[in-house]
């Protein structure tokens, strides 16, 4: 969830590793809604109220991003979320493709302070109590 530090692990993942690009699901949708696509457009409220994107959505947006990557290794944050985005990804995999998932595993407690921190300075819409931990939530 939001402010187990995906986006500070993947970096550091990224910078380690030859050929590679980092991406987080939040990104992806983020990118939608600046540039005001349908699917940004139809996000926009659901990230505002701390809600989660369909997998259906967000499964899409991702075979997008690896479609149109042409690095060996692509190291996503906060995807996938759950048993159906897992099988979306693998039937897109190719006999090649290595998968590999680390979960992190933060207390509320701590996921709360780091929401609150981070919704300080941050300005996304999703960083601030309300919305950050109705995402816990969900």
């Amino acid at each position: 969830g939001p402010g187990a530090g995906k986006g500070t692990r993947c970096a550091n993942i990224e910078k380690r590793l030859n050929s590679s690009a980092h991406i987080s699901t939040g990104d992806l949708l983020r990118a939608e809604i600046k540039n005001k696509t349908e699917i940004g457009l139809k996000v926009e409220d659901i990230i505002r109220n701390g809600q989660l994107v369909s997998d259906e959505i967000i499964c899409n947006m991702v075979n997008n991003f690896i479609a149109k990557n042409e690095k060996e290794v692509i190291v996503f944050g906060g995807y996938p979320r759950a048993v159906s985005q897992i099988e979306a990804l693998l039937g897109e995999a190719t006999p090649e493709t290595k998968i590999c998932v680390i979960n992190l595993e933060i207390p509320d407690e701590i996921l709360i302070q780091r929401i609150v921190s981070r919704g300080k300075t941050s300005g996304r819409a999703d960083d601030n109590t309300e919305g950050g931990v109705k995402e816990l939530m969900v």
